[in-house]
């Protein structure tokens, strides 16, 4: 029995259509996703950010130069890392949605060594292949697919397969 990935997206507004599309993808592996779709105010929000973020161990933050200047991406991106420190057995997996550079990290440098869903030269996937590198990090696998190879592959890394562990972990 695999227990639900519970997933928490962190994204700006402006990338609402490739957060749309990276959820779908989470979705078809019968994951538990959580983003802010309704653009809920900030009052209720907070509490609902902080409840569904100490929940679910895994978070994925959506980034580009709008996501670099949203306060709340900014907010829930350090709160899980703090959460993180406090459990390593969490994930964060940054995914690259528009095109960004080195000195957008300025302020998030806890981020900048955090393996990223991400072409070269800091470029973003097209959405499909995006999608498909996200799940294969997570370890997750569609529905009605064959499960990808638990063995280490040619092209991965220690820090790879690291990361596919914590996943595996966080599927029980």
């Amino acid at each position: 029995y695999m227990a639900t990935m519970r997933i928490f997206v962190s994204h700006s507004h402006e990338d609402d259509a490739f957060c749309r599309a990276l959820v779908q993808a989470l979705h078809s592996a019968d994951t538990d996703v959580w983003y802010d779709e309704h653009n809920l105010g900030s009052g209720q929000l907070l509490d609902v950010i902080q409840r569904e973020l100490k929940t679910r161990p895994v978070f994925v933050v959506i980034l580009s130069k709008a996501a670099f200047h949203s306060t709340w991406v900014n907010n829930e991106t350090k709160w899980a890392f703090n959460l993180m420190q406090r459990d390593r057995s969490r994930i964060i997996l940054p995914v690259t949605a528009s095109p960004i550079t080195p000195a957008d990290f300025d302020d998030w440098l806890f981020l900048e060594d955090f393996k990223r869903v991400e072409a070269p030269n800091y470029q973003p996937f097209p959405l499909a292949e995006a999608g498909q590198r996200t799940l294969h990090a997570l370890a997750l696998t569609p529905r009605g697919s064959a499960v990808a190879p638990a063995a280490p592959q040619p092209t991965e890394s220690a820090d790879d397969l690291i990361a596919r562990g914590k996943a595996l972990q966080a599927q029980g």
